[in-house]
């Protein structure tokens, strides 16, 4: 029998795909690894500490309406996910940004 997955990973196909629409292979393979990544780890220290992954906070931001912490990890060089966690742990990300327009 195969490990748990520790963390659940959210989010909306169609608005993901279509931001991602134009963006180079490379972002594509990124965001995909990224969710693999996420998926092996084990606990929240875990999703922290990974440097790949650049796990942080954006200081000053919450999602509208919930007042949720956002977050973002690396998706490549230049692209983000922008997301929020929730009780489960859940992972919901809620889009995808190349880095400058992610804070």
């Amino acid at each position: 029998m195969g490990s748990a997955t520790f963390f659940e990973i959210v989010l909306d196909h169609h608005k993901i795909l279509k931001q991602l629409s134009g963006a180079a292979p490379e972002v594509w393979a990124g965001f995909f690894a990224g969710l693999k990544k996420i998926h092996r780890l084990n606990a929240m220290a875990d999703l922290v500490a990974d440097k790949g992954l650049n796990w942080e906070p954006i200081e000053g931001r919450r999602f509208p309406g919930t007042n949720e912490q956002l977050y973002c990890f690396r998706i490549t060089r230049g692209w983000r996910a922008v997301c929020r966690m929730q009780t489960g742990p859940v992972i919901v990300i809620d889009f995808v940004v190349h880095h400058d327009g992610a804070y």
